[in-house]
């Protein structure tokens, strides 16, 4: 009789955590088909996000589907201020530095590029890697654009430092880094010279921020 119960009971365990899981795995797939941002919004880490998160990042991404492309995607700044350490972070924070950049809020793109970097840098996972690549990539490019090379240079000896793979975006990275070479090596050459340095030097600034 207390067999029979107990694996009763096991059962009933078991069946209610294929349940959870395949509930999990419907909110996933909602998300991922959300279609407010190009790129899917994935979870990183060993542990899932919990049921109730993600059902708040759903509704998060359902209200920005619903407003302004061009407005501040407030209900998903408001989903990362209650959840800053998500399993879904790091990929809001891309998507979300992508979404600034095509409606000309550089500033807004910058906070969430550094914040995708922080969370993801030390990860060595492969998912992880590869945001920690993808989000370096952009930041240092806007960086570069913007003239904020200190910032640039120290965020370059970070990645020396920490010899992240960067895949698919090595190439563009590795010219950043010449631009950024370059950039220095005129603020050195023309830092005493009046009014002539400042005009090459502008018209430097505007080559460097050119693709390619």
């Amino acid at each position: 009789m207390k067999t029979t119960a107990y694996l009763g009971l096991v059962c009933a365990l078991f069946l209610m955590g294929s349940r959870s899981q395949a509930g999990d795995q419907l909110l996933w797939s909602e998300i991922q088909q959300s279609h407010v941002f190009t790129t899917p919004p994935e979870w990183l880490g060993e542990q899932a996000p919990p049921a109730d998160e993600s059902r708040a990042l759903l509704l998060a991404l359902q209200a920005c589907a619903d407003s302004d492309p061009g407005a501040r995607a407030d209900a998903l700044e408001n989903f990362l201020s209650l959840h800053p350490g998500s399993p879904w972070a790091p990929s809001l924070h891309l998507n979300l530095a992508e979404r600034y950049v095509r409606v000309g809020a550089r500033s807004a793109a910058l906070a969430h590029w550094a914040a995708a970097w922080n969370a993801t840098k030390n990860d060595k996972s492969r998912k992880a890697q590869a945001m920690a690549a993808c989000s370096f990539a952009s930041w240092a490019d806007s960086l570069l654009c913007q003239g904020q090379t200190k910032q640039l240079a120290a965020l370059c000896h970070e990645i020396d430092q920490i010899q992240l793979p960067l895949g698919s975006y090595g190439a563009e990275v590795a010219q950043t880094r010449a631009k950024l070479e370059r950039i220095v090596a005129y603020a050195e050459r023309y830092q005493s010279c009046g009014l002539a340095a400042l005009v090459t030097f502008a018209s430097l600034r505007i080559w460097l921020c050119k693709p390619g």
